[in-house]
Formats: structure tokens, sequence, C-alpha cells
């Protein structure tokens, strides 16, 4: 069993130019792990806060040198000689010491940076692959196995809208997720020639091929069902079928779109009412094979929540509620 012998981290640039945080754990065995964290794009209701500089002479306030000064001179040396397999009791304390609700504190960039740290370093020492090591962690927490024996699925983001890109859609990222009983590697491969798929029929299509900030394409396209059908149609130029090679998936970030408990959106003509939008958003998990979710509803809109999750067409849906926002 290894044991932390150092923690640093250091402030880096994102790929969309702002500070984000780096670091390195070096555990006493001579093994060492690197992780960088995403950056939050603004503050929301009941989701997490990264910690910012706020000095707007530099990078407009948005330096995480606070961030890294609490991971390098406060967190770092009472690290020092703890087992890295410990992740579990680690998250707890690096939640009860900065004990707000929305992680203000420390900041969410802060606390994230040590949750991947432990959890890369704990896999290290276990000569275990990290997706087994943070199975095994949720099954021990949890009391709930699941077991999993490969590399899980990608999900790769194929086209931008919302706050992502300058286009009339108002989803944040439209996304394709290849079939389980492909290997990682296949998976991989199928994605980027279903990318470069998309491209050429956006161009046919003469929809605009530039890139958003995640790096899907930010067509011109009208409606968001226009990418679906987009997607739709790029999948099954590549010889391959929705619903069994590739299914999709949506990022909503409906708060781009929703105000006092209405969702405005290009695909209707008027604002939705919750139970309005709730049917839209079943329509389209009846008719293009979607697989996984993300924020389709406003973060105070519980009862949809609840509503969606127990309807018929979420049955085999994964629904995500962003508990961190980072993009």
């Amino acid at each position: 069993m290894s044991l932390i012998k150092s923690l640093f981290a250091y402030e880096i640039i994102d790929s969309r130019g702002y500070p984000t945080i780096e670091a390195q754990l070096v555990l006493d065995s001579g093994m060492s792990v690197v992780t960088s964290v995403p950056g939050s794009q603004g503050n929301y209701p009941n989701e997490p806060n990264d910690v910012r500089d706020e000095d707007t002479l530099r990078f407009f306030g948005k330096g995480v040198l606070h961030a890294v000064s609490y991971i390098n001179d406060l967190i770092a040396p009472k690290l020092k000689g703890v087992n890295p397999c410990k992740l579990q009791e680690i998250d707890d304390w690096l939640i009860k010491a900065d004990g707000t609700k929305n992680k203000s504190r420390l900041g969410t960039n802060t606390l994230l940076t040590i949750s991947q740290l432990i959890a890369k370093a704990g896999a290290v020492d276990l000569q275990i692959p990290l997706f087994k090591h943070l199975n095994s962690v949720y099954s021990t927490s949890y009391k709930s196995e699941i077991v999993i024996d490969k590399v899980p699925t990608p999900i790769f983001n194929m086209i931008n809208g919302g706050k992502h890109a300058n286009t009339p859609m108002d989803f944040q990222e439209f996304q394709i997720i290849p079939s389980s009983s492909f290997s990682f590697g296949l998976a991989y491969q199928k994605a980027i020639e279903l990318y470069s798929e998309l491209k050429k029929v956006l161009e046919y299509r003469n929809a605009t091929t530039a890139v958003g900030e995640e790096g899907g394409f930010s067509p011109n396209l009208t409606t968001n069902i226009d990418a679906l059908e987009i997607l739709n149609e790029a999948v099954s130029q590549v010889k391959m079928k929705v619903g069994l090679d590739m299914f999709l998936g949506i990022d909503f970030a409906s708060s781009f779109f929703s105000k006092k408990g209405l969702y405005t959106i290009k695909d209707k003509p008027h604002s939705l009412k919750s139970e309005e939008y709730t049917t839209f958003i079943k329509f389209l998990l009846e008719n293009y094979s979607i697989l996984y979710m993300e924020d389709p509803f406003d973060g105070e809109d519980w009862p949809s929540w609840k509503k969606l999750n127990s309807s018929k067409s979420a049955q085999f849906l994964q629904i995500i509620y962003s508990i961190y926002c980072g993009g």
C-alpha cells in the first residue's frame, strides 16, 4: 500500500481560453498521476460554484490562483501520508471542510481537482483501471453492485447550440452514443468517422460547419429537431442504424431557455408550460432513439423531473441533473 508523498496544483488554460486547475500527485512508491478539471461557464441555482480570483486586471477576473493556493497551502499538507484508496473518506472530509451547500468556500474546481487526483492515485496504487476502481468505490459506498467488465461506452458531442454556440438551436449539446456491443476502440473509430460524415451532410444541406466551444459543429439549423434529423442522416450515411449501432443524447442545459416556469424553444411557436414541454420531451424520446438526457428541465421544476422519470418513455433512459455545471 502506497501513501501520498506530495501534491501540487497550478493554473493552466482550458479549451475556451480561460484559466482552470491542473495538479500532480506523487505516491511514496514513486508513481504519480496528473489531472485537470473543467471550468464552470457561470453560476446557476442549485449548482456548485468555482472559486475565481475576481481580479479584473487578470483574465477578466477568471483566474484560479486562489483555488490553487487552497490546494497547495491548505489541503495538500493534510493529505501527506494518507492512503489514496480512501476516496470516499477524503471526499467526505473535503465536503465537510467546505461547509456550504454550493461548495462556494473552497470551490468546486478545488474539490474536484483533489477528488480526481485521489481517484486516479488509488487506481494506480491498486494497479487496476480507473473505471474499475470507481465501480468498486461505488459498490462499497452504496452497497449496490453494478458489474462493469470493460470501459463504459463513450459519449461524443457532435452539434452545439444554446450557450455554447451562436445558433438558433436552444439545446446545448447533441450527442451520439455508440452501442455497448462495440469495444471502446471501435466505438471511438465509429464516432470519428461519423463526425467526418456529419460535416459532409451539413455542407450538402448548406448549413455552416463552424465549430462551437465544446468542439461540436454549430450549424445554422432552425430548430432542435433539425439537429436530431441531421444526426440520423449522418448515421445512415455511414451504413449504421440509429437505435441499434448508434444512439442519441442531448444536454439540454434548460436554464438557457427556461424562465418563470415556461420553456421557450424554436420547435414551438409559443412558450410551453411544464406539462406541454414534458410532452415534447416524450415525443423526442419516442421518435429519436435517445438514450441519454442531461438537464432537460429547470433545476426548480421537480414535478416534471419526477413525471418524466416515472413515464414509460423514459424506461431505458439515463436522465442526469448536473450537480456541477462544467459546461
